[in-house]
């Protein structure tokens, strides 16, 4: 089997890559840039699974460049789909549980409204709409909740639980935005990893939600993350963001559906970034 992964330098490119290789796939890394390791995007060639994990921004940085949606990712995806076409390769696209934005108490589930807060949220639903105008039927779109286990990296933008555990662990203070009690899904990457390889392996096509399927407010993660390591968080606080989910819960029982079931809890997840 080949496999292409594209935004190969991204947070979770990387952890794919590994997961197909490992499965004895045949894997080409592309990125904007080639290098060691990556092949430019000028020299991709149709395989037979593609998980298109390339995009310009993360939730933060895309509310400071809102229009590179426009005119970065959504003509890089558009190209892809147009090159696989002839080899009917599945596309494998990680969207974001974030294109539901404030869900309430109801969890979301797939033919829930769409009502994104930031440009991160709306260039994702951009690209789905893409995706299913043209290649329906040879598309996964996984609109994946926050994942945890990709990084123990305090310094890269995306990632609550390493900013944690070093606060802990070092004593920093750790920068709060809002007074904590936003509620979202957190799934550890080994999960929608699962999760990626169960629905390619099935005849499903379409979205698809990827979480836990438990929402966890960020106060009682912290009460975690104290109580595992022994040490009081530094709290600094920082007004809301208005583009970021404060109430976030996802149904996950489509693709439980299918035979998948989330396995690593919150707490695992924790002391796996601990060791």
């Amino acid at each position: 089997m080949k496999v292409a992964v594209t935004g190969g330098r991204g947070r979770l490119a990387p952890l794919v890559v590994n997961a197909f290789r490992e499965r004895g796939a045949e894997v080409i890394v592309y990125s904007r840039e080639a290098g060691p390791g990556f092949s430019a995007m000028e020299e991709f060639s149709a395989p037979d699974v593609l998980v298109h994990c390339a995009w310009s921004s993360v939730p933060f940085t895309a509310e400071a460049n809102p229009a590179n949606s426009e005119s970065i990712d959504l003509p890089l995806l558009k190209s892809v789909i147009e090159q696989t076409h002839d080899a009917n390769s599945l596309i494998i696209f990680p969207s974001s549980g974030a294109v539901y934005g404030n869900t309430g108490e109801a969890p979301a589930d797939e033919l829930s409204p769409i009502k994104p807060l930031g440009a991160y949220a709306r260039g994702k639903i951009a690209a789905e709409n893409l995706l299913l105008e043209q290649a329906a039927e040879r598309s996964l779109v996984l609109r994946t909740t926050n994942l945890l286990g990709d990084s123990n990296d305090p310094t890269r933008p995306q990632g609550v639980l390493p900013k944690l555990v070093s606060a802990a662990k070092e004593g920093t203070e750790f920068p709060l935005w809002g007074d904590g009690t936003s509620t979202k899904d957190y799934i550890h990457t080994s999960d929608f990893l699962e999760a990626v390889f169960s629905l390619r392996q099935s005849e499903q096509r379409g979205v698809f939600n990827v979480g836990s399927g438990t929402s966890t407010s960020l106060l009682d993660i912290i009460a975690l993350v104290e109580q595992l390591t022994g040490h009081r968080i530094k709290i600094r606080k920082f007004p809301h963001f208005d583009w970021d989910v404060s109430c976030s819960r996802i149904s996950v029982e489509k693709l439980r559906s299918i035979g998948w079931q989330p396995r690593v809890s919150l707490r695992d997840a924790i002391s796996r970034c601990l060791t």
